[in-house]
């Protein structure tokens, strides 16, 4: 049996905002992860429940907000 759980507002708040990067960008999941966390498994993780440290949170809105991540 799954348990149920809530995610924190704040984490579907950053997987919206990540959704809406990856789309602009055309970057994969995987991807994404690694450039941003080093962690091919990050977004999954988010969609977890896991709860990223706030510096991690901050690091991954600075580097969507520089769009410092190129496309192809």
């Amino acid at each position: 049996m799954k348990k149920h759980f809530e995610r924190h507002p704040e984490i579907d708040k950053l997987l919206n905002e990540i959704a809406a990067y990856r789309l602009k960008t055309q970057l994969g999941r995987t991807q994404f992860g690694l450039i941003v966390a080093n962690d091919g498994h990050f977004i999954k993780r988010l969609e977890t429940g896991r709860m990223p440290r706030i510096p991690t949170i901050e690091r991954v809105r600075e580097i969507m907000a520089r769009k410092a991540v190129k496309t192809k």
